[in-house]
């Protein structure tokens, strides 16, 4: 059932409740201030995954709405530039060119998510909530994909590439939660490789006999694990990987990054940022239509509940326009 539609009124494009106007810049600034608290503490080694989608998620969701629900040119801009600072406030700490740059990138798409929205609300008759927001997200992801991969960048240390263990264990921390929740519970690049080859069989060999993974056979584990070391140590030797037991992943991946920057000329590793940057980037714009669907339904709920409920409500403008004829 559509919200009903008030008559046509000359004010219909000027918003009158000064109240309800701070209750949406109160949403927009708080949504923003959690998802950049989250997001320092996810790139600075925290495991808080789901926490942060959650936050990204309201975030978006209080966007969209206010593109929707604020008219006003500089109140509406005003406070997606707010929301860009109060992003990159929790990053303070690693202020840089890259930081600069973060902040430009989220000012310039939160803007541009701003106008485009704002374009589509004004091209057409009825408001069409999937177009406004499909507009919307997409400008305001990829400003915050080039959040992360900057920043990620910065904090990992590789903005002056010195590539020591220390910037890799940084540049690899963000991933652990991921793994853990996709692979193995207990995942670290501390761990050694012995321990992860171990911790991976005996999870597989529990599954195959059907028992607790405290009851699998010690000889059968041994085993498992032996062939399962050789097998791996085979195959990273053919993309020139070569490791201890011992080692810890960490130590692994730090070694094989040296050895390819070494094979680098001096003159062109400054690049090897740019790169990291760019892949980052990438995956996590990757992620879009994923966000989308987690964001579109539920805004979507939210803003027929603010109509309902008289929050907002929906009326024609009347309007007159200069046009050309032959």
């Amino acid at each position: 059932m559509e919200p009903s539609i008030n008559p046509s009124l000359e004010t219909a494009n000027i918003d009158i409740s000064k109240w309800k106007i701070a209750v949406v810049w109160a949403a927009g600034l708080i949504s923003a201030l959690a998802f950049g608290y989250f997001l320092r503490l996810f790139l600075g080694g925290g495991n808080q995954l789901m926490v942060l989608t959650a936050a990204l998620v309201l975030f978006l969701i209080v966007f969209v709405l206010q593109t929707l629900f604020l008219k006003g040119g500089k109140i509406v801009y005003s406070l997606a530039a707010l929301e860009s600072g109060g992003l990159m406030i929790f990053f303070l700490d690693y202020f840089s060119w890259y930081w600069l740059a973060a902040l430009a990138a989220l000012l310039g798409f939160f803007w541009l998510a701003v106008y485009r929205g704002r374009a589509e609300i004004d091209d057409q008759m009825k408001v069409h909530f999937p177009r406004i927001e499909k507009k919307v997200l997409a400008q305001v992801f990829t400003g915050i994909s080039l959040l992360i991969s900057l920043m990620y960048v910065e904090i990992a240390g590789l903005g002056n590439l010195g590539i020591t263990q220390k910037q890799i264990d940084n540049l690899l921390r963000p991933a652990e939660p991921i793994v853990q929740n996709l692979l193995i519970g207990n995942f670290s690049f501390n761990m050694t490789v012995y321990q992860f080859v171990e911790a991976s069989m005996v999870n597989q060999l529990a599954g195959q006999l059907g028992v607790p993974i405290n009851a699998v056979p010690a000889a059968a584990k041994s085993a498992a694990i032996n062939q399962s070391l050789n097998a791996l140590q085979g195959q990273a030797a053919g993309y020139g990987i070569n490791f201890r037991n011992s080692d810890t992943i960490s130590q692994v991946v730090y070694n094989y990054l040296v050895g390819q920057i070494k094979k680098i000329p001096s003159g062109f590793r400054f690049a090897v940022p740019a790169g990291v940057a760019l892949i980052v980037f990438l995956t996590v714009r990757g992620l879009g239509t994923i966000i989308r669907w987690l964001v579109s339904v539920p805004a979507y709920l939210v803003y027929e509940l603010l109509l309902l409920t008289g929050f907002a409500r929906l009326s024609l403008e009347s309007r007159s326009r200069e046009i050309i004829i032959l």
